[in-house]
């Protein structure tokens, strides 16, 4: 069973067409009408959404990945490479794994807001805060305690600076995360 409802090109090009003055970046056929309903995960993260009859609500992003290049893996996420879910431009999207859209997500969390990406506060004691820093890999989520901040954030960047970037096509290049 697929990740996400399967989204068939020949059905979605029959369907819609990729619309840089509509709001969502996708229109409708015949009619060219601009279409797409913006849903808030309930996250503070807001997208662009479609209903497909005999299909289900699709995100507009998936149609608009699709649309532009074909076809569209039913396993893996499409994400928004500058952090924007409403911003359903086809340059601004990719396919990547669970992993590596975590990593591309803006940090919305409370407890995070004004840390380092993928490190929070685990809890407040007399000595100060705890902090706890987990980063998503393609093996599952490392993590680590301590409450020596800058030291997370050597942690952090070491685990990052080893895994591979994904180009927009969805296939790994050799680049670092850092360097």
């Amino acid at each position: 069973m697929s990740r996400y409802i399967p989204i068939e090109y020949a059905q979605m090009k029959d369907l819609f067409f990729i619309d840089p003055s509509s709001p969502s970046g996708l229109s409708r056929l015949p009619k060219r009408k601009h279409t797409g309903t913006l849903r808030d995960d309930g996250k503070g993260r807001k997208s662009y959404v479609v209903f497909v009859s005999g299909v289900g609500t699709l995100a507009v992003s998936r149609i608009v990945f699709c649309l532009h290049n074909g076809s569209i893996d039913p396993e893996l996420q499409v994400d928004h490479i500058d952090q924007d879910p409403t911003n359903n431009s086809p340059e601004n999207l990719r396919q990547i794994p669970d992993y590596k859209n975590a990593r591309n997500r803006k940090n919305t969390n409370s407890k995070t807001t004004n840390l380092p990406k993928y490190i929070r506060v685990a809890r407040t004691t007399s000595k100060g805060d705890y902090y706890r820093a987990y980063v998503p890999t393609s093996n599952g989520t490392q993590s680590k305690c301590s409450y020596d901040l800058e030291f997370l954030v050597k942690w952090r960047d070491e685990i990052l600076g080893s895994d591979l970037h994904t180009t927009k096509n969805g296939s790994d290049s050799h680049m670092h995360a850092r360097t």
